[in-house]
């Protein structure tokens, strides 16, 4: 079964629209994967395919320098399916975060509205439907 699949570390900017201690400095690592593998054939002779990419950021100083509401790593894993036909496709994605955007998870943080925590872990899906020209 042919499948196709591209991986790459790339050095990471620290840039962050949070005002972030490490803003405007190289600060770690990423490490990020894209993969695909057609699955056949579908309902009512449509294609289908799994699409996933992987981002894992590592070896920042975020969390040691701006304090333990924040993280020195993240990852997120995506995985989606798609049905597709001549003009209409069908998206099932399924996406996994570990400390989304470096917060750390069950932090305790006031942006203005009064405390609440951080749920900066776990899996969040959606499903969307398309058309193609």
């Amino acid at each position: 079964m042919p499948q196709n699949s591209a991986w790459r570390g790339l050095v990471r900017n620290g840039n962050s629209p949070y005002n972030a201690p490490t803003v405007d400095t190289w600060d770690g690592y990423r490490f990020q994967a894209n993969y695909s593998v057609p699955l056949g054939k579908g309902p009512l002779d449509g294609n289908l395919l799994y699409v996933g990419f992987l981002n894992y950021d590592f070896g920042s100083e975020l969390g040691d320098r701006a304090g333990p509401f924040r993280t020195n790593d993240a990852l997120v894993e995506t995985n989606v399916f798609i049905l597709s036909y001549t003009h209409l496709r069908y998206f099932f994605a399924a996406r996994y975060f570990k400390n989304g955007g470096q917060w750390q998870d069950g932090a305790i943080l006031n942006f203005g509205n009064g405390p609440q925590r951080l749920d900066e872990n776990g899996w969040g899906y959606y499903l969307a439907i398309g058309w193609q020209f």
